[in-house]
């Protein structure tokens, strides 16, 4: 980004803040079009646009494009809304959502209580169309509901800063959703399925989905749903379906949903059912369901087990069984409650219920961005370089500080209570291990890291925090203990169009680091479980779920961090940036499944890269 187009994209942004155009006025879809490019980028220098975008958003005209949307037939990146809509509920708040991190707090209370007052005007216009006639026009619904997840997800985010979640405690917004809820026009129109689809795409609505009780049981009572007057019904046919395909979704973000549908046997029964009596295009997202939760013979398997244990079951121990029709009354204390089994397979599965749910190292980041970039002798220099750059240094306390300095100020930001205490004690005991573990805590750490790592622009003058931290990653002589050769997996997303680039012998190295597991079921359960199911016009498989199997074959490429991970049952081995890999072997298993072999290539031998303990 050179400084004349951010100055001329400054100066466009604070002229909108103060001046009205017409909604599809070409300036708007100009200027949206240039922060959607910086938003994209992980450069300091676009940091310069934040301000004109809070003053965008502190400006009536946020609000004013919310008073009344404006449908807009000529449609922009699918969307439903006009241009200037556009600017202000999606492109403004997006670069915000992506940038704010080194201000998050400052900018939260600039813009938070703001926002928490737009939202009860927005919800008044916006939330009544929901019970609109059925004559209304479909596009226009479809831009109101749109218009209303922008600026929930605006909200969203200033809710999960500290500094200022309270105020969502103190504001009505919650009762004025749940009133319109309450309407029973949304019960009794069958149109309102689109709109709760276009609802569920929100993050934290997904979330609360899975996590709480009753979210699934809703969900799997629909996708079992049957009217006995009229079993061919239209009405209930976009029920059922419409909740496979919500159920498909939330089996795609959170991998370990698939236990507990797996343990709803009529659920499951009905799915088996259900796959017998309907067309073969009305078996795509059912089947995609059972190929995630197991294979179809293996589902009917175990339910014909389970029924026949619970038959035996029935026979054998009725009548020494108490039985109670009571509800659990909660009300009742009690201080501990203990389990024994002399089973050893059950002993496993509580030791599982005490650990803390799984992260999802072993696919992508989210972005969807493949793993890998081709790899030249050019990119193999450029690895090299970052490995040993700082070898030389030395590994006394004055040596570890410095590094630690840099590190800390690179990093200090993404979560300074969590991992601020891990960097600390890095520096304080002089001990490496901390920073593995403050790579291992769930937070932004290793998020920035690797998005900073994978950008194409990064630069290692002006980011010494990471290469410092890739220093301590190769070269530390505390960490050599852990080095791990051998086979690990990870799954990653990839299209059809990524693999024809990718051949056997093909060389590729990885951008960042990358969590891998010693656990093959580990890594072919996040493969499957992250798929998405989308095919082009012509029935092929966008996205496949590709199964990695990495050889590593060189010291410190990989350090084995089981003993140290708050995910110890995943058994990870950490993988350094910038390792080269060729391709060995391709196996297609299936339309949307795909294996890749690949075997570290041979490090030569670098004189450069042995340490120097002078001190200075």
């Amino acid at each position: 980004m050179k400084g004349p187009f951010l100055e001329k994209l400054i100066q466009d942004i604070e002229h909108l803040s103060k001046h009205s155009y017409k909604p599809n006025e070409q300036r708007y879809r100009d200027a949206a079009q240039q922060i959607r490019v910086c938003t994209n980028e992980e450069t300091n220098e676009v940091e310069v646009l934040l301000d004109p975008i809070i003053a965008c958003l502190s400006s009536k005209y946020y609000r004013d494009v919310y008073e009344k949307i404006i449908v807009s037939y000529a449609k922009i990146s699918k969307s439903n809304l006009a241009a200037k809509h556009l600017f202000f509920m999606r492109d403004c708040p997006e670069f915000l959502l992506r940038h704010d991190y080194k201000r998050q707090d400052e900018v939260a209370a600039l813009l938070c209580m703001k926002m928490l007052n737009n939202a009860e005007f927005i919800l008044e216009q916006n939330l009544p169309s929901l019970n609109d006639s059925e004559e209304d026009e479909e596009i226009k619904k479809n831009a109101d509901n749109e218009a209303l997840l922008y600026h929930i997800k605006l909200l969203n985010h200033f809710a999960q800063i500290r500094s200022t979640r309270k105020n969502f405690l103190e504001t009505r917004i919650l009762d004025k959703i749940l009133q319109i809820l309450q309407n029973e026009t949304l019960i009794h129109s069958t149109s309102r399925i689109g709109d709760i689809k276009t609802v569920l795409e929100n993050d934290l609505v997904q979330k609360t989905i899975v996590e709480e009780k009753e979210g699934i049981l809703f969900l799997t009572k629909f996708a079992c749903i049957i009217c006995p007057d009229d079993p061919i019904s239209e009405n209930i046919k976009k029920i059922r379906l419409s909740s496979l395909t919500i159920i498909w979704q939330l089996l795609s973000i959170v991998p370990t949903l698939s236990k507990k549908l797996k343990s709803n046997d009529l659920f499951i029964d009905h799915l088996l059912t259900f796959m017998n009596k309907i067309s073969q295009k009305e078996k795509m997202i059912p089947s995609g369901i059972i190929w995630k939760l197991g294979h179809e013979e293996t589902l009917r398997q175990e339910q014909a087990e389970k029924k026949k244990q619970l038959e035996q079951d029935d026979r054998t121990t009725i009548g020494d069984q108490y039985d109670s029709t009571d509800a659990w009354d909660d009300s009742v204390p009690f201080d501990l409650m203990m389990s024994y089994s002399d089973d050893s397979t059950e002993k496993e599965e509580i030791k599982k219920l005490f650990l803390r749910e799984s992260s999802n190292r072993f696919n992508d980041d989210g972005t969807g961005h493949i793993d890998w970039m081709k790899c030249d002798d050019a990119a193999a220099e450029l690895a090299k370089m970052y490995r040993f750059r700082h070898a030389s240094i030395g590994w006394k306390k004055k040596d570890i500080d410095r590094r630690m300095k840099f590190i800390k100020e690179e990093m200090s930001h993404t979560d300074i209570e969590r991992v601020g205490q891990f960097l600390n004690n890095a520096e304080s005991d002089q001990n490496p291990y901390y920073l593995l573990k403050a790579y291992t805590v769930e937070s932004d750490f290793y998020k920035k890291l690797n998005r900073d790592l994978a950008t194409k622009h990064f630069n290692q003058g002006t980011n010494s925090g990471i290469i410092y931290f890739i220093d301590f990653f190769f070269n530390h002589p505390e960490l050599e203990k852990l080095s791990f050769k051998g086979k690990v997996y990870r799954g990653m997303p990839i299209t059809q169009d990524d693999l024809k680039q990718y051949g056997i012998g093909g060389k590729v190295m990885n951008k960042a680091f990358m969590s891998t597991t010693k656990d093959l079921d580990v890594a072919k359960n996040f493969a499957k479980n992250n798929l998405t199911y989308r095919q082009t016009e012509h029935g092929t498989q966008v996205k496949m779920a590709a199964l990695c199997i990495y050889e590593i074959i060189n010291d410190r490429t990989g350090l084995d961090i089981e003993p140290i991970s708050e995910y110890a049952l995943e058994r990870e081995v950490l993988v350094g940036p910038y390792t080269a890999f060729v391709i060995t072997a391709i196996r297609k298993i299936r339309p949307d499944y795909v294996e890749i072999d690949l075997r570290e290539c041979e490090k030569a031998n670098d004189d450069d890269g042995e340490e120097d303990d002078n001190d200075d």
